[in-house]
């Protein structure tokens, strides 16, 4: 609501939205290439060596580490959330495929391959989301399919 006032419909898909949401992939995808994003990923790959390195007793200890722990995370995750509300805040399929870039990053032993992966899948998505933005499944695109993609996706 705050939003709407005040920016109008300067953010509507037929203004400058499609650019925005182009704009906030391509920034992810530059972000996944960072020296920040490297250190975050680091920590947030050993959670394991975070609390050997960081272990504090009590309650208040642990909060402070878990607080600690999830601003790495953050660090480390943030764009890739942001680029959710370009692909679709409330899209399961979307959730799921950006969870499972997370997960890459994470879980596997090439850190460099994933974090590059991902931001040529996110430099990607932002081409075509200004190009043919029809062509991402799960889109949904204001005044074109309704659902078709997501059909297509879910098959």
């Amino acid at each position: 609501m705050l939003g709407r006032e005040l920016l109008g419909d300067t953010l509507a898909w037929d203004g400058a939205g499609q650019w925005v949401g182009a704009g906030v992939l391509a920034l992810a995808a530059v972000y996944e290439l960072t020296p920040l994003k490297d250190a975050c990923l680091g920590r947030c790959r050993s959670p394991l060596g975070f609390l050997l390195g960081n272990w504090r007793d009590g309650v208040g200890g642990a909060l402070e580490m878990g607080v600690k722990h999830g601003a790495w995370c953050i660090g480390c995750c943030w764009a890739l959330m942001t680029a959710l509300f370009a692909l679709g805040v409330m899209s399961i399929a979307w959730m799921a495929f950006v969870a499972g870039l997370i997960a890459l990053e994470k879980l596997l032993p090439w850190e460099r391959v994933a974090t590059y992966g991902t931001a040529a899948i996110l430099l990607a998505l932002a081409i075509v989301l200004v190009a043919a933005p029809d062509a991402i499944p799960g889109l949904t695109v204001p005044g074109g399919d309704d659902g078709g993609s997501m059909q297509m996706m879910m098959r």
